[in-house]
């Protein structure tokens, strides 16, 4: 991270704040932990790593949805410019967690609507970026009860049908909001 700026020309979280996404090229994969020396794997590959930025608490409703169009918006341009960065690079199968789901990386968002936004992305992409694999980090990533299972739904079948609900008419608004009851009596 300390060369990023005299190699991009720029600083990278101005970058990433801005919508980049910043490719590391010929990354070398270590096998082994370190306390037995990391060692070099024998036939060593190549793998291209791809960072961005996300929002950490976009509002979310509770239906597994993005509050405001503007985060979903946002968050289908990352995807989408992920993809197009992994595509011009020519990367076989493009591995990722799961985007800010579940509290990975200190962020979440809402687990059905990545799921659905990173589906669409990979059938978009898919004649591009042949094989898309989503893993977790590690097994405690995704802590929230169904989070994982809710999100990889959405990833392999699209997102449930949403329920639409009545407005709430002007006059009691002040009072009530959509999901709220009204007090006994």
């Amino acid at each position: 991270m300390m060369a990023m700026p005299s190699q991009l020309h720029a600083d990278p979280s101005a970058l990433l704040d801005g919508g980049a996404v910043m490719c590391t090229s010929d990354v070398t994969v270590l096998r082994g932990p370190i306390e037995e020396g990391a060692e070099w794997l024998r036939e060593p590959f190549r793998i291209d790593v791809f960072t961005v930025a996300l929002q950490r608490q976009p509002r979310c409703d509770d239906q597994g949805q993005y509050a405001r169009i503007a985060d979903k918006a946002q968050m289908a341009e990352i995807v989408d410019r992920l993809f197009a960065c992994a595509a011009e690079r020519g990367v076989d199968a493009l591995v990722i967690p799961p985007p800010g789901v579940g509290g990975a990386a200190g962020c979440h968002h809402p687990a059905a609507d990545v799921g659905d936004l990173l589906r669409k992305a990979a059938l978009a992409h898919g004649h591009l970026v042949p094989q898309v694999v989503v893993c977790r980090d590690h097994a405690a990533q995704l802590r929230q009860p169904g989070c994982w299972a809710e999100f990889a739904r959405s990833l392999e079948h699209g997102r449930a049908a949403i329920e639409h609900r009545p407005l709430v008419p002007l006059a009691a608004s002040p009072w009530i909001r959509p999901g709220w009851t009204l007090p006994p009596g």
